[in-house]
């Protein structure tokens, strides 16, 4: 009798383990499903604020040729377009204030 208790003891465990298993599984595919991809708008914002970071650590780096590159590349990125005359002033501005390092 007691071997027959322990097996099932034993059974109802491994059964146990593949419910729990199973039911893992499928929470997990469902959260997928669930959790909306990034939109384009997310993904812009996230590249405008990875150029402005890269931008910045240009002016402190004292490299004025990538900071020129980049400033360009960021300015470019907020209007859709070419930087405005505003925009190089405002690189230029930066560019006259960095250190030479």
């Amino acid at each position: 009798m007691d071997t027959k208790l322990i097996l099932l003891i034993i059974a109802l465990i491994i059964l146990g383990g593949i419910v729990f298993y199973f039911l893992s599984r499928a929470q997990k595919k469902q959260k997928e499903i669930v959790e909306p991809t990034k939109t384009f708008e997310q993904n812009e914002i996230k590249y405008e604020a990875e150029l402005r970071y890269e931008y910045s650590s240009a002016l402190q780096s004292g490299d004025k040729e990538k900071a020129l590159a980049l400033g360009k590349k960021y300015y470019q990125s907020l209007r859709g377009a070419e930087p405005t005359n505003e925009d190089e002033q405002a690189i230029f501005d930066d560019l006259s204030k960095m250190k030479i390092v």
